[in-house]
C-alpha cells in the first residue's frame, strides 16, 4: 500500500478490437541543423493537468513500474524523449534522453493494470502510431500480434480503472499532447523540413536565416516573435512562402 502511494500515477495498456487508423502526425528526430529534438508527452486529460510521461528505470530497485506520470519539470531529463521513425512513416520509437532506453509495447500486469515495460535497444522495441485527435491531442496505440489495437494511458494506481471510448478519446486519459522541454505543446504536421535557398540556424540562442526571401518566426504555440534577440529555450517555426523550417533553441 506504501508503494501505491508514492508511485500512484503510472503508464498503462489497454486493448480494443481492431478499428481503423488516422495518418499520424510529423515529429522529426532531429533538426534542420542535424541536432536531436527533444520532445515531452503530456498528458491531455483534466484529471492530470502538468504531468507527463516520465521513465522510473532509476527507481528500478524500490518500485514495479517503468514509467510514471509525474508534474513537469524543465530540468528533468527523463521526462525528455526522442522519436525514431519506424519503417512505416506513421510510426515512432520513443526513446528517453537520460536513460536512453526505449518504451516497448510488451507490458506486465500490475494489479489491475497492464503496464509497458522498457527496452535497451530499438530492435527490442516496438514502434507506436501517433493517432491525430482534435487540436494538438494525440493517441499512442500500437497493434498487438493478435491484430488489437493498444493505446496508452495514464491510471491512478489507486482507482479502478477509468471507462474507455474510442470513440471519445479527446481529454481523455488515453489523449496526449507533444510539447518542446518547457512544456509548450507542438505540432508539426504540415511543415516541411527544407526551405530551398535558405540556409537557417542558431547561434548564442539566436536565430540566424540567410536568405533573399522574406520570412517570419513562431513559436510552438504559433505566436509571432522578433526575428532579432535572443530566443527563450523552445522550438520555432521560420516561415517561407513556400516552405517552412523548424529549429530548436536550447
Amino acid at each position: 500500500m506504501i508503494m501505491n502511494r508514492i508511485y500512484r500515477y503510472c503508464l498503462l495498456i489497454i486493448t480494443l478490437g481492431v478499428c481503423n487508423s488516422l495518418q499520424a502526425q510529423n515529429y522529426p528526430e532531429k533538426d534542420s541543423e542535424g541536432e536531436k529534438i527533444y520532445y515531452k508527452i503530456k498528458s491531455a486529460s483534466s484529471s492530470y493537468t502538468h504531468k507527463c510521461i516520465e521513465d522510473n528505470n532509476r527507481n528500478s530497485q524500490t518500485s514495479p513500474y517503468k514509467f510514471l506520470i509525474t508534474d513537469l519539470d524543465n530540468e528533468n531529463e527523463f521526462q525528455e524523449w526522442t522519436f525514431t521513425a519506424g519503417s512505416d512513416a506513421e510510426t515512432y520509437y520513443i526513446r528517453n534522453k537520460k536513460s536512453m532506453r526505449y518504451i516497448d509495447s510488451d507490458g506486465t500486469w500490475i494489479f489491475n493494470y497492464l503496464h509497458p515495460n522498457n527496452a535497451a535497444s530499438k530492435s527490442a522495441a516496438y514502434p507506436f502510431e501517433f493517432v491525430p485527435l482534435e487540436g494538438k491531442q494525440i493517441a499512442i496505440k500500437y497493434v498487438d500480434k493478435n491484430g488489437h489495437d493498444c493505446y496508452l494511458g495514464v491510471a491512478d494506481s489507486a482507482q479502478a480503472p477509468a471507462r474507455f471510448s474510442s470513440y471519445n478519446m479527446v481529454d481523455s486519459p488515453w489523449a496526449w499532447m507533444i510539447t518542446d522541454p518547457a512544456g509548450n505543446p507542438v505540432s508539426v504536421q504540415d511543415i516541411r523540413m527544407n526551405a530551398p535557398q535558405a540556409h537557417v540556424y542558431v547561434k548564442d540562442r539566436h536565430i540566424i536565416v540567410k536568405s533573399d526571401e522574406e520570412y517570419t518566426i513562431v513559436d510552438s504555440q504559433g505566436r509571432s516573435v522578433s526575428k532579432d534577440g535572443q530566443k527563450t529555450p523552445g522550438i520555432y517555426v521560420v516561415t517561407f512562402a513556400e516552405s517552412a523550417v523548424k529549429v530548436v533553441v536550447k
